[in-house]
């Protein structure tokens, strides 16, 4: 596999998680038990940080970006 199909892939991955992810974070935001809610979504933000991190990572690796 080429380069350039290689980071389309990896593009292509990335960006699948956002509707699941968003669809997760609006199930989780209405569980009654606030300290349970509060505990996974402390989780699910931290994987919504390290798929940030790939991001920035890809990005910067392919020169887009001024961070």
């Amino acid at each position: 596999m080429e380069e350039h199909q290689l980071y389309a892939k990896v593009e292509e991955g990335r960006e699948a998680f956002s509707p699941p992810i968003s669809d997760l974070e609006e199930l989780l935001r209405s569980i009654p038990d606030e300290a349970l809610r509060r505990t996974m979504l402390r989780s699910l933000g931290e994987v919504i940080g390290n798929l940030e991190t790939i991001a920035y990572e890809y990005r910067k690796h392919l020169g887009t970006t001024k961070l």
